[in-house]
């Protein structure tokens, strides 16, 4: 069966953290299409430099774009009803994806026909925040979250999803990420969720008339009205394991008062260059023996500069901290 997922973009911040995971997932999809929703230039030419760089995978869906960018969306729906398709949803803030949660969200979808969507088990997610907080992986004295998709916790406190983050990241790099999966479970009441990842068949989408309206809002469409309509709840696959970045409330702090997208980014990068962290590790080292050997001034302006080129790589601000520095 043929996959194709899809992203409404976007953020080049973002992006280029989620394009090492699409590229690292080429075995099981086909393509990756943006569904272009940014007049920004910079976004708009990095994404049409993907593109062109890999013009067989990545492809641009373009519509008009509305000034309500969220309802603007809805538009592209009526695009991805092929036959014997699977179709992925990718939030452009999707900061981590699990070097299996591809191919188990695959595998869950066709396993379980029955459900109209097929969710990620995604990390800053309310919803899921509240299942993750029963099993355990969330601590109690962080306070309680509801088993609501916009709780004030679990959706709207920048501090709680700055700890999340943090205490997320840490088993990343120490490979301790099987204790975030869980079961798989359905969405019986039929409960808005925030539809940051999602799975359906493109045979299952084209039945949904409302797809050729020309707006809508497509969370809770796709995650209450249409499950409830057709009795088909939707479902977390608890072994897809994904990171979302941000909801509106969050994203100001997160963005300028903590380092967090840029340990995503490297983590993305290292899975992509290989063990990128162990370069910088192995360059500080490198500076350190350098620099008791009284090494001419030049030697060590050349091994600055390597690490200074790594920094780039990893994140423009990073570099220019160092910059600075």
């Amino acid at each position: 069966m043929k996959v194709i997922s899809v992203t409404p973009a976007g953020r080049k911040r973002y992006l280029e953290i989620l394009v090492p995971y699409l590229l690292n997932n080429r075995e099981y999809i086909t393509e990756h299409h943006f569904w272009l929703n940014t007049l920004d230039k910079e976004d708009v030419d990095y994404i049409e430099s993907l593109a062109k760089d890999y013009p067989n995978f990545f492809k641009i869906n373009r519509r008009k774009i509305y000034d309500n960018i969220w309802t603007g969306i809805w538009q592209y729906y009526k695009d991805y009803t092929d036959k014997n398709t699977i179709y992925i949803k990718l939030d452009d803030d999707i900061c981590y994806i699990e070097k299996d949660a591809i191919k188990n969200l695959i595998s869950c979808r066709i396993k379980n026909p029955n459900p109209f969507m097929v969710y990620g088990n995604i990390v800053n997610n309310a919803i899921c925040s509240y299942f993750q907080q029963k099993r355990g992986k969330i601590p109690l004295n962080w306070g309680r979250i509801s088993y609501n998709h916009v709780d004030e916790l679990g959706c709207k406190n920048a501090k709680f999803a700055e700890r999340l983050h943090k205490r997320f990241i840490v088993d990343i790099k120490e490979d301790k990420t099987e204790k975030w999966k869980m079961k798989d479970i359905i969405i019986k009441n039929y409960e808005i969720f925030s539809i940051n990842v999602m799975c359906w068949f493109g045979e299952d989408m084209k039945g949904i008339k409302e797809i050729n309206q020309k707006l809508g809002r497509d969370e809770e469409f796709f995650s209450h009205v249409i499950p409830k309509r057709l009795d088909r709840p939707n479902i977390i696959c608890g072994n897809a394991l994904f990171g979302h970045f941000a909801f509106y409330l969050q994203r100001k702090n997160l963005e300028k008062n903590t380092w967090l997208i840029e340990e995503y980014r490297l983590i993305s990068i290292g899975r992509r260059t290989g063990k990128l962290e162990g370069k910088i590790k192995n360059l500080s080292k490198n500076i350190g023996s350098k620099l008791k050997k009284h090494y001419f001034h030049k030697d060590i302006e050349r091994v600055i500069g390597e690490i200074g080129y790594l920094a780039n790589r990893i994140s423009p601000r990073l570099h220019n901290f160092l910059k600075k520095v």
